[in-house]
C-alpha cells in the first residue's frame, strides 16, 4: 500500500510549537502569517528554522512509521512546507533521520495535495486539514482525518496506533 502523509499538524506538534514562540515575540498576533513584512520575514527566518529542527513528533509516529516499512508499505510525504525558503529541505530530512521516521519520497510545495496524491498512485491518505482531505476523496484516495480541527464524514483517528491497526485491517 502506499501511504500519503503531510507533516505539519499530522505527525508533527507544528501549531503548538509556532504559537509558542509568536507569544514570545508577538503577542498580540494569533497567527505568525498576520505578522508585518518585517517581522514575518524575522520569524520566518529564525523560527521556522528552529521549527523544523526542534517541533515535537506526535506521540507513536516513529514507532509506526517504522511498522509501516516493516510491514511493505510505501509512505510519500506530501507537504506544503517549501513555500517561505530553502532551507525546508535539509531540516525536514534532518528531523525525520534523527525521529528515526522512514519514508520513501517527500513533495514539497504541495497545494493541491489530492492531485499530487493521485500523481504518486497514493492509496490512503492522511492529513489534519479538511481541504487536503477533501481534495484527496475527490481523487478517488481513501482519506484519514486527523481529528483536532473540524468534523468530517471521513475516518477520524486521533492516535497513531490506531491508525496503524486500521491500516493493518485494510
Amino acid at each position: 500500500m502506499r501511504i500519503g502523509v503531510d507533516i505539519d499538524d499530522t505527525i508533527t506538534e507544528t501549531t503548538d510549537f509556532i504559537n509558542h514562540y509568536l507569544k514570545i515575540y508577538y503577542p498580540s498576533y494569533k497567527c505568525y502569517r498576520d505578522l508585518p513584512k518585517k517581522d514575518f520575514d524575522f520569524f520566518v527566518s529564525k523560527m521556522l528554522k528552529n521549527l523544523y529542527r526542534y517541533e515535537c513528533v506526535k506521540k507513536h509516529v516513529p514507532y509506526v512509521f517504522q511498522e509501516f516499512k516493516r510491514l511493505g508499505h510505501s509512505v510519500v510525504f506530501i507537504t506544503a512546507r517549501g513555500d517561505l525558503g530553502d532551507f525546508y529541505d535539509i531540516y525536514t530530512k534532518a528531523f525525520l533521520k534523527y525521529h528515526e521516521i522512514p519514508y520513501d519520497k517527500i513533495v514539497y510545495k504541495a497545494e493541491d495535495k489530492g492531485k499530487i496524491a493521485k500523481d504518486n498512485n497514493i492509496d490512503i491518505f492522511i492529513d489534519d486539514k479538511k481541504e487536503m482531505c477533501d481534495k484527496a476523496y475527490k481523487e478517488g484516495i481513501d482519506v484519514i482525518h486527523i481529528k483536532g480541527k473540524g468534523i468530517t464524514d471521513y475516518k477520524e483517528f486521533d492516535s497513531w496506533l490506531d491508525i496503524l491497526n486500521y491500516i493493518k485491517s485494510k
